[in-house]
């Protein structure tokens, strides 16, 4: 009889409940992974979708939310939580060897910029590094890399002399 009356935080009226009840979901958990895919897909609000795609893990459903959401916070949402997957970052991140082949298959360039930048393993940082071609991007690399290795390979692949002169 009163169950009509108490359903989960999630389904509120209100969004600003909706994403505090998001907040508080992990992926890991397979019916809280079900309620984030559910609200990323369909969620009337920008902010709810948001925070669940904040959360999620699911790469592919991360990029079909990127290829077509409405909302420009939404799509920035799902491509940094990508990034903080694939550089290791993340709560429940893939394996070194699943991120490495992902780095391997992207031709993202934001994607691999941001994992050259912010990997959590040197091995991510120089697969990324392999990847890039901008000039700019490997300049700054090259400059303000996380560690030695990084700045060398990045270095190494820039083939402009302007840019090897800053």
């Amino acid at each position: 009889m009163f169950g009509r009356f108490f359903k989960p935080r999630w389904q509120h009226n209100d969004a600003a409940v909706r994403e505090r009840a998001v907040n508080e979901m992990t992926a890991t958990n397979e019916a809280e992974r079900t309620v984030l895919s559910t609200l990323l897909k369909g969620d009337a609000s920008p902010t709810v979708r948001a925070a669940a795609a904040a959360r999620l893990t699911d790469m592919s459903l991360l990029d079909q939310a990127i290829q077509r959401d409405s909302d420009n916070s939404v799509r920035l949402a799902a491509a940094r939580q990508i990034e903080k997957l694939l550089a290791g970052t993340a709560e429940s991140s893939p394996s070194l060897e699943n991120r490495l082949r992902m780095v391997a298959l992207t031709d993202n360039i934001q994607v691999l910029a941001s994992v050259a930048r912010d990997g959590k393993e040197m091995n991510i940082r120089l697969a990324a590094i392999s990847r890039l071609t901008c000039p700019q991007t490997l300049t700054t690399l090259a400059i303000e890399g996380r560690d030695a290795e990084s700045r060398i390979a990045a270095a190494e692949k820039i083939h402009n002399d302007a840019e090897l002169r800053r």
